[in-house]
């Protein structure tokens, strides 16, 4: 047997706080998209959307005394980032869409935290995986499978390339999360901040979208309506930027399989979410998802005993 710790019952809520204020955002930022996505093409609307990011990010930045780094080698983690984080993902599930069922598409964007254990395990040589991490990560993904329920299975079989495709794009953001991590170190004045890693990732990412857009899209035959245009803009300027600066805050302070979290959160956001808003019911399924994610939270926590067995990388 496993020896068990009792639970450190003295809560980081700062951790807590940043865990939700990510998955919230990013929550409400689906139904605003669907918005935006009616009347502007997907990556017309992705490119806009971190433009205007990184023109509000590189405002701040200078506004605060910090600056990137003159162009050049050292915007490789940048770019790194930007295309794992943004541009690689982003083309593989907006195409992956197409043919996958939504249902499928929050199942598969869900392993993420699997991946960033898995990731997180292997390149990180003081990420220290704990036994109640492992449990926490199966929990959430049990919470998503009661809230997606067996009907998004029907198709599994179908459509094989595009859920390769899906397990890919999680796969990305797990890469991203665990590469951030070496960069976002706590109190270490030589890495750096939330601020300017997520000016440098949005300036990137910019750079590397513009000639994916102009290939993919007909940006001359784009005619947005009002709706679409706010949509816009109320995801660039208010969701995706605190979303993402919660994130990385909470990357360099509980590591990335913490962080990872938000994505289970997200789905439920937006259950909760479309009730407030577009008046549709919350089910059985979506409470008793509440509930597998919470206490996935909490193991994570070490709101629960703890085995005190640690999954150590092996040299």
């Amino acid at each position: 047997m496993l020896p068990l710790k009792l639970p450190n019952m003295k809560l980081n809520w700062q951790h807590i706080a940043l865990l939700i204020t990510a998955g919230t955002l990013w929550g409400v930022a689906f139904l605003v998209a669907d918005i935006s996505l009616e009347t502007i093409p997907p990556f017309t609307y992705t490119f806009t959307r971190n433009f205007l990011v990184a023109i509000v990010l590189v405002i701040a930045l200078y506004a605060t005394g910090e600056k990137l780094p003159p162009f050049g080698r050292k915007w490789g983690p940048y770019f790194f980032v930007g295309l794992f984080d943004n541009a690689l993902p982003v083309m593989l599930s907006t195409n992956a869409l197409l043919f996958v069922d939504s249902g499928l598409v929050t199942i598969y964007v869900s392993t993420t935290p699997f991946f960033t254990l898995l990731f997180a395990r292997q390149f990180i040589k003081d990420e220290k995986i704990t036994f109640n991490q492992t449990i926490g990560v199966v929990l959430g993904m049990a919470g998503i499978l009661f809230l997606i329920g067996p009907a998004a299975f029907a198709n599994v079989r179908s459509n094989l390339w595009s859920q390769i495709a899906l397990l890919a794009a999680s796969s990305c953001y797990a890469i991203a999360t665990v590469y951030s991590r070496r960069f976002l170190r706590d109190g270490d004045e030589h890495q750096h901040s939330a601020l300017e890693w997520l000016t440098g990732q949005f300036v990137a990412s910019v750079i590397i979208l513009l000639p994916i857009m102009l290939i993919f899209d007909d940006v001359t035959a784009v005619m947005p309506d009002r709706p679409s245009i706010i949509a816009l803009f109320v995801s660039a300027w208010i969701i995706t930027i605190f979303a993402f600066l919660s994130y990385y805050r909470l990357n360099a302070l509980a590591g990335p399989t913490y962080a990872s979290f938000v994505t289970y959160l997200i789905p439920i956001n937006g259950v909760f979410f479309g009730a407030l808003i577009l008046n549709e019911t919350v089910t059985v399924n979506s409470l008793i998802a509440l509930a597998f994610i919470l206490t996935g939270i909490a193991f994570v926590n070490n709101m629960v005993p703890q085995f005190s067995s640690q999954f150590k990388r092996q040299e």
